[in-house]
Formats: structure tokens, sequence, C-alpha cells
């Protein structure tokens, strides 16, 4: 469920009148998926936000280029497992995030999220699919150097995934793991 207060009024949450739908009033949509679904956190990307549940992935957006009560819409983009210990991180042209649902967690890249398809996800660390455990809190994220860091706090050890993209395509990766003489605390 999403509720956006009147614009310019961040603590006014309540619409003037029931009878008309102005631009002025509150946004509030709804995510219409099978289960209960806790929104935990949202990236901004070119054409919305997509917005994370423990389940499931959504893409908040609107067809006009105004957004306000008659033109927001939410869509169900997937339905994987989210780690909502650890955001999601921005790749540039497309997003990451961690599942750690099983006994190990993983790793998904999603692109081509758009409102008229269902986007791209691949999971990135089947390759390594014992290397990342289930309790990752920690996850660093470098564009520029194209490189993520992922650990648990506390713990002596960091994975490091390392790409290469050129153009749209992503010519070479790498996994890693670092250990360190000390715990981690953050990075």
């Amino acid at each position: 469920h999403i509720v956006l207060p009147q614009a310019c009024y961040l603590l006014n949450s309540f619409v003037e009148t029931a009878l008309n739908v102005v631009i002025s009033v509150p946004i509030d949509l709804t995510a219409s998926v099978d289960s209960s679904s806790v929104l935990y956190d949202g990236l901004v990307i070119n054409n919305g936000m997509v917005i994370f549940s423990a389940f499931n992935q959504f893409l908040f957006t609107t067809d006009s280029d105004v957004l306000n009560p008659e033109t927001a819409k939410m869509y169900t983009l997937s339905t994987y497992n989210y780690n909502t210990n650890v955001s999601p991180i921005s790749l540039g042209t497309s997003l990451a995030f961690i599942d750690n649902a099983g006994k190990f967690s993983r790793f998904f890249e999603m692109s081509g999220v758009s409102r008229e398809a269902q986007p791209q996800i691949e999971e990135k660390s089947k390759v390594v699919s014992k290397l990342l455990g289930n309790d990752i809190d920690l996850i660093a994220n470098s564009r520029e150097n194209s490189f993520i860091l992922m650990t648990k706090s506390g713990s002596q050890d960091v994975i490091g995934y390392k790409y290469f993209i050129a153009g749209n395509k992503q010519l070479q990766v790498a996994w890693f793991k670092w250990r360190f003489r000390r715990a981690v605390k953050f990075h």
C-alpha cells in the first residue's frame, strides 16, 4: 500500500473532499497480490520506482507527465524473495538485489524494467551458489569501478562481484572473497 501526502503539505495526508479528485489530494495505491506485502525499499529508475516487499517487486509509475491520483499506477514486476536487511542497488542501467530465502543468499540483477513487458532477471550468483551466506546485511556498490562488496557485519569475510560492461553487453564477471584479520563493521 503506497500513500503519498498532498503536494507541498507533507503532514497533510487526508483528502479535502470525497466527491472530487484533484491534483492536490494524496496518492493512495494498493499492490494487488495474493498475499500481504509490506513494502520495505524502493529504487528510482528512469521510468518510475521499483518497490520491494519481502516476496514481490513492483513498478510505481505514471502514464502521464504529471504524477497525481488519477495517473499513478502500480504494476507487479516479479515475485522473487528479497532480503529486507539489504537495500537494492543501482548498477547504472539495471538494478540488483539479494534474496536470502534458502540456506545461501542469491544475487539477482533486474534489467529492462518497463510497464509494457516483464523485466529480465538473472541470478548472477548461480556459479558460486554456496559462497554467499544467508545472513548478509551490508552491501556496497561502486558503479565507477564496476564492483560490489557484500558481507555480514562482524564477519571477517567480504564477498566481491566484479563486472565489465561495454555498451549494453556484460563482457566479463568475476567473484572473489577477501578475508580480513579483524571483523568488518561497515563498508
